[in-house]
């Protein structure tokens, strides 16, 4: 549309349409504009497809364009395994019906919505809810992470393990030694052994870079292997008490500092909590991380399985990052 035909539009828009016309038509044109989104990037995707011609099943490089499928995607054929594929073949979004509802799907995984809340405002069915949710958000959690440099605070935390919706109980086939726990009901044990608890290692600097990965167990071999490669050499470490971090800054070229609270005196308990220094080095960033990631894990979502917790930890990452860009879903489930 030119543009004085679009001011036209504009002009009857506001003198003529009534409140629930003016309503359609902004619902209308939502949706057309999510349509187009979600267009462009099925469109980059082909373009980035056309010029490398590259089978993402046998990975061969003797592709033709072979037509269109009954969605207007191009489709293209590979000589070398005889089979036909599109833009979206091998993706998270491969086989997903209903593309019009793929860009409000992403916006409510930024607002944390549950699956339910996504079944009434977008109009999906509970157990489609649930497959898209962890199709964008597996694309995700496969990302490398980033590299951290300058003052990097690093920390664990731990979530009890669970196996929600689990039937090996029922199976004769328990996944741990211990009767299955009900929702609300605590680990029951003190300590905290990787068998109940699922540790998940937190790393952050000061330029907001961040690390968060579900780890085996606490012990330094695992922490090790995550932080491999992640931090910079001449940074400065910032941990607890634990063992384990001397070594790893040892290994890394890096300082290390131990962070100890100090001791209550009558100041701390009269005002409630510790004086801040200014420039003192403390573990302030991570522990707010810690208080967000159980907020959102433990209350928000009412606890999660922890087969699926490292699609959490990205979907919070993706949110804190971006602001709330939900294409962001999109292009890493399309891989551009």
């Amino acid at each position: 549309m030119d543009p004085r035909a679009f001011d036209v539009l504009l002009r009857t828009v506001r003198a003529e349409l009534t409140p629930d016309q003016c309503r359609a038509l902004a619902q209308a044109a939502g949706e057309a504009a999510d349509r187009r989104d979600v267009g462009q990037l099925i469109g980059a995707k082909t373009q980035a497809m056309d010029r490398e011609r590259r089978c993402p099943r046998c990975n061969g490089n003797w592709v033709i364009k072979w037509g269109f499928n009954k969605l207007g995607r191009q489709r293209f054929f590979c000589r070398n395994c005889k089979r036909c594929f599109n833009p979206l073949t091998g993706t998270p979004l491969s086989g997903m019906c209903d593309a019009k509802n793929w860009l409000p799907f992403a916006r409510e995984l930024v607002d944390l919505r549950s699956v339910r809340n996504i079944e009434k405002r977008i109009g999906i069915y509970r157990s489609s809810a649930w497959r898209w949710r962890h199709r964008l958000l597996g694309a995700l959690a496969t990302r490398p992470p980033p590299t951290l440099s300058g003052i990097v605070e690093i920390d664990e935390t731990f979530f009890g393990r669970s196996f929600k919706g689990s039937r090996a109980w029922q199976e004769g086939a328990a996944p741990l030694p211990r009767m299955p726990r009900y929702r609300g009901g605590g680990v029951g044990k003190r300590g905290v052994s990787p068998v109940l608890w699922a540790p998940v290692i937190c790393a952050i600097d000061r330029n907001g870079a961040l690390l968060e990965k579900v780890l085996p167990d606490d012990s330094g071999q695992s922490i090790r292997a995550e932080l491999d490669g992640r931090i910079e050499p001449q940074s400065l470490i910032c941990s607890d008490g634990a063992g384990a971090y001397p070594n790893i800054a040892g290994d890394y070229e890096c300082d290390h500092v131990a962070i100890q609270l100090p001791k209550k005196n009558w100041l701390t308990t009269a005002i409630g909590a510790h004086p801040r220094v200014q420039g003192k080095l403390t573990l302030g960033r991570v522990d707010q991380r810690h208080q967000e990631l159980k907020a959102a894990i433990n209350h928000r979502f009412r606890g999660v399985s922890t087969r699926y917790l490292p699609n959490y930890l990205a979907l919070l990452q993706v949110v804190r990052a971006t602001g709330g860009d939900p294409t962001v879903f999109l292009r890493s489930a399309i891989g551009i």
